[in-house]
């Protein structure tokens, strides 16, 4: 060939090569884009059927069935061309998306009822750049559904699900009402029963009749009228009929309720104490809200002082407790340094606490408002800092920010009956998951939930087969397991946080031999292949209680699986129990 031909002919064959790569690559491309949908159309018809028999699309992946192995689904972003990210929407669309070579594959699935159900399905590809998340295909204003917890539970049980008449909560597992939780030892209502805290919406702070339960804020100027003095309250008390201290400012003067149901107002005056109670009482029912009021006139104006008492059920309109009380001389009352203490078991108040404050003429000068708490202090609209105080021993005060049983650490327990389907088999696995929170430090270990023969303060011995989840001496989410020959326990690598709500998890893979637990989301997890699993631990699960230890804890909820949970599956869990 000559040069020219020469030159010509690359030309040409390095053309015919870039259009060969050209298409060769849209052809990958192509194909990479169809596996990817082809993931999305999986998944979808696993929804369409779940949907038959649900009639709504899941938003918790593990509901999902005949997905292929190699294939994960999640609500989480994908990451690569074999995940598949999902979401349901507020409307009821569903979105998956899938991770492509050069890209992200989303599908959105028109609501099964409603106006966008006649809505075709919509297919979009989003850049490599953006994160592949199926939220991103939802139409824009629909937010996503949030996971429920794994539906193969054995054992699915909330408090919110008993009632304070009632004593157990119904399963939603598939042991079904076999394993129904039951409070206490009996099938009547006993000093062994948890508190049952029930959340109506409203925030309230629950004193129990244990000495130690209080309120309090330090001493100040606003906290001292020396005159004229309006104080108020807003309870849900026991009892209505009992001698009961409200509001106290010690030496100063003091707000309480008679053994008859009057409203009572003591100051201290130069040294010396006056009474005054109103000539009627208050005619509300154990645990019916109610707001109490007096309202003292210091100098009358004729050498007296005169109290006026009040009652009302929101603290909005008053009507008068019996005429206006008068007592000589006027009244000056004393300044002291004692701090401001509200709602004191020790002095007999037990029940809900909602509010308190001191006002002078129409001015309020402190108050107290029980949806400002935090789990250890309530910061009032008027400035001050108020300290929640809890019994040492016994029952403890309790912030009521969602349903709870609340255990005493005494005798308080609850159970779920014996089935071998609780035991752990041979190379069987298990997830047992517990919504609980403590507010004091735990000086012994503390059980939480447990299926095990008899106590033993090491959770070791020879006749201790079983499993259990506790705190233990550090302050740490632990688990254990004994086989009757080895016993293998594993604990967090952190102290829980007091006051907060904890996810405590104790986790068996039988075909691995690991044992472990899990705590705020961490794992601790040991390897050890002699230990085998106990059989035939013919014993209730029981719930804050194992032989003579018991746990003082708010109880949420407990969920047991025969499989183990991922962690996202457990947190899904978590969030389901506690709220």
């Amino acid at each position: 060939m000559t040069l020219l031909e020469l030159i010509v002919t690359m030309l040409v064959l390095s053309l015919v090569t870039s259009i060969g790569v050209v298409g060769f690559r849209a052809v990958t491309d192509r194909q990479d884009k169809n596996q990817a949908l082809g993931n999305l159309f999986i998944v979808r018809d696993a929804q369409r059927r779940y949907a038959s028999l649900n009639d709504s699309y899941t938003p918790t992946p593990t509901d999902l069935r005949a997905i292929p192995a190699n294939l994960t689904v999640s609500d989480a972003p994908s990451t690569n061309k074999n995940s598949v990210s999902m979401a349901v929407g507020s409307r009821g669309t569903l979105a998956l998306a899938s991770l492509s070579e050069n890209g992200c594959v989303t599908l959105q699935v028109p609501p099964l009822s409603g106006p966008l159900s006649r809505q075709t399905e919509q297919r979009d590809s989003l850049p490599i750049s953006v994160l592949c998340d199926a939220r991103s295909a939802l139409p824009s204003g629909e937010y996503q559904q949030t996971p429920g917890p794994p539906s193969d539970a054995l054992v699915l049980s909330k408090s919110s699900e008993i009632s304070s008449d009632s004593q157990s909560a119904l399963n939603s597992g598939s042991l079904s009402d076999f394993a129904d939780l039951g409070l206490g030892v009996s099938d009547e209502p006993d000093s062994s029963d948890p508190a049952v805290l029930s959340h109506d919406g409203e925030q309230y702070l629950y004193i129990p009749n244990q000495s130690g339960n209080y309120v309090s804020t330090p001493d100040s100027i606003d906290a001292s009228p020396d005159g004229d003095i309006d104080v108020r309250a807003c309870i849900s008390p026991v009892s209505w009929s009992s001698q009961q201290v409200l509001v106290e400012k010690q030496g100063s003067y003091t707000l309480s309720l008679t053994s008859s149901g009057a409203l009572r107002l003591s100051v201290t005056s130069g040294g010396l104490s006056s009474t005054l109670t109103s000539s009627t009482t208050v005619s509300l029912s154990p645990l019916q809200r109610g707001c109490v009021r007096v309202s003292l006139d210091a100098d009358n104006g004729s050498g007296a002082a005169t109290a006026s008492f009040f009652a009302s059920p929101s603290g909005v309109s008053w009507r008068g407790l019996g005429s206006p009380v008068t007592t000589s001389p006027s009244i000056s009352i004393d300044n002291t340094s004692s701090p401001l203490v509200l709602f004191q078991a020790s002095t007999g108040f037990s029940g809900r606490a909602h509010s308190a404050s001191v006002l002078v003429g129409n001015t309020v000068r402190v108050s107290f408002d029980a949806r400002d708490c935090g789990q250890t202090v309530c910061i009032s609209a008027s400035g001050e800092s108020y300290t929640i105080t809890r019994s040492s021993s016994g029952l403890k005060a309790a912030v009521v920010d969602r349903d709870m049983l609340l255990f005493d650490g005494l005798d308080d327990l609850a159970s779920v009956a014996h089935s071998s389907t609780l035991d752990i088999g041979p190379l069987e696995s298990m997830t047992v998951v517990a919504a609980v929170r403590f507010h004091g430090p735990i000086s012994s270990q503390c059980p939480i939930v447990s299926k095990r023969e008899t106590d033993s303060a090491s959770f070791s011995g020879s006749n201790y087969a079983g499993w259990t989840l506790y705190i233990n001496s550090l302050a740490k989410a632990a688990s254990s397991i004994y086989d009757g020959s080895l016993n293998r326990t594993v604990s967090a690598g952190s102290s829980i946080s007091y006051s907060e709500p904890l996810a405590a998890v104790l986790l068996r893979v039988g075909a691995s031999g690991a044992t472990g637990v899990q705590q705020d989301g961490s794992r601790a997890v040991s390897i050890d292949g002699a230990l085998s699993a106990p059989a035939g631990i013919a014993v209730p699960v029981e719930i804050g209680k194992l032989g003579s230890l018991y746990c003082p804890m708010e109880f949420y909820g407990v969920a047991i699986y025969k499989r183990d949970l991922s962690i996202s599956e457990v947190n899904a869990v978590y969030q389901y129990l506690r709220s």
